[in-house]
């Protein structure tokens, strides 16, 4: 029996243990001194506070910071003590401030408040230390530097912390605008859509559209569509301008191609070769493509070397809208001059076409070189030298 009660106070006292270890936290947070609101957001003429706060505290007895500003942006206009320290029992405390300007040009304030009495316990968790006013002067951006910050406890040791600064700004973003359109490639007359939807704004909304179609017609529009049509063809630069809540504005500008009824195209313009001898053939490729909306039927394609016509005409005697087609041209050289040329590819207009601007390609450049006279000095001389050669050879044999 007496064994059995020297076991049991032991296990007792573990069990014991085991709680009081479970009740007390192995580790703490390290406390934290910030602004609150992390961020501040006013026009200039307004006054607004803010709180320089504490967390996660232990045995707080007394604590200081300094606090900077750029006053070109703001106006220190006064602190107060927060409920930190004093708590809801209102306990007595010291608390001092006094503003400064640094070598920068930087304003900050000093402030301090410890408890008072020697037997007065330091204080545990979150709360404000103080609550400093501000007016805005103008408009900019500006750190709320924490910095110099001190904690105390109870007995008057220092206790490692964080700090972390705040920030104020009201410098105005201006929105982005955005838009698309549809169909790519508008017919004349053919509605088109202009969407405006993806347009943003990072610090507000967006109130207004404008849009200026190019075509001395204009759209002011709250909602983001909007549609248009054109009553000729061409391209058209499209600018959108969008206007936030604050009045600021941002613009984008997308060219639109709308289709003309007639137009033919020369797409491309390629050589088989940059640099023939006189005599030799170049083959000349020519992409045209019917871009207008209409069928056509019939046009000439002609290629030209620096102005010179290089290969008979070809015809194309029928293109739907939206088709191409390659022609094969042949150029001989016979005859031409040594020289660099300028390749170039024209078709003719079809009826009703106006946009021929576009008919016209030039292509690459193609050199074109003659063939040299026959050598024949030096072959001579080379005879020579093997001759002279083979009657020394023999000499110098028989002599041996």
């Amino acid at each position: 029996m007496k064994g059995r009660k020297r076991l049991l106070l032991p296990l007792c006292m573990f069990a014991l243990s085991v709680m009081i270890v479970g009740l007390v936290p192995t580790a703490f947070a390290a406390p934290n001194i910030y602004t609150y609101p992390e961020t501040s957001i006013h026009e200039p003429g307004e006054t607004f506070t803010i709180d320089v706060k504490i967390s996660d505290a232990i045995d707080v007895f007394a604590w200081d910071f300094k606090l900077s500003w750029n006053a070109s942006v703001l106006n220190f206009t006064g602190i107060e003590e927060g409920d930190f320290l004093t708590g809801f029992e209102q306990t007595p405390t010291y608390f001092v401030n006094k503003t400064y300007q640094d070598e920068e040009g930087l304003d900050y304030i000093g402030v301090a408040c410890t408890l008072l009495g020697p037997d007065t316990p330091g204080v545990i968790g979150p709360g404000i230390l103080a609550t400093v006013t501000f007016l805005v002067e103008s408009r900019g951006e500006t750190a709320l530097d924490l910095y110099g910050t001190q904690l105390r406890d109870s007995r008057i040791s220092p206790i490692e912390h964080t700090a972390t600064d705040g920030l104020f700004t009201n410098i105005a973003y201006p929105p982005t605008a955005s838009f698309t359109y549809s169909p790519i490639k508008p017919d004349i007359d053919e509605d088109v859509m202009f969407n405006a939807s993806a347009s943003s704004d990072s610090d507000g909304y967006i109130v207004g559209y404008f849009w200026d179609f190019g075509d001395e017609d204009t759209a002011n529009e709250i909602e983001p569509f909007v549609y248009h049509a054109y009553d000729e063809g061409g391209p058209y630069s499209v600018t959108l301008t969008v206007t936030d809540n604050e009045g600021w504005n941002g613009s984008v500008t997308h060219d639109v191609a709308v289709r003309y009824a007639h137009d033919i195209m020369v797409i491309s313009v390629s050589e088989s070769h940059t640099t023939v001898t006189a005599g030799d053939s170049v083959t000349i490729t020519v992409i045209v493509g019917n871009v207008g909306s209409e069928d056509e039927d019939g046009f000439d394609v002609n290629v030209y070397y620096d102005g010179t016509v290089a290969a008979p005409s070809q015809t194309v005697t029928t293109l739907a809208s939206g088709q191409n087609k390659t022609l094969t041209f042949s150029w001989d050289t016979t005859d031409v001059a040594e020289d660099t040329y300028r390749m170039k590819a024209v078709a003719s207009s079809v009826s009703g076409e106006t946009y021929t601007e576009d008919n016209t390609k030039l292509g690459g450049t193609v050199t074109v070189t003659t063939a040299g006279e026959f050598p024949w000095l030096y072959v001579g001389a080379g005879v020579v030298v093997v001759v002279i050669a083979g009657v020394a050879l023999y000499l110098w044999k028989r002599k041996g």
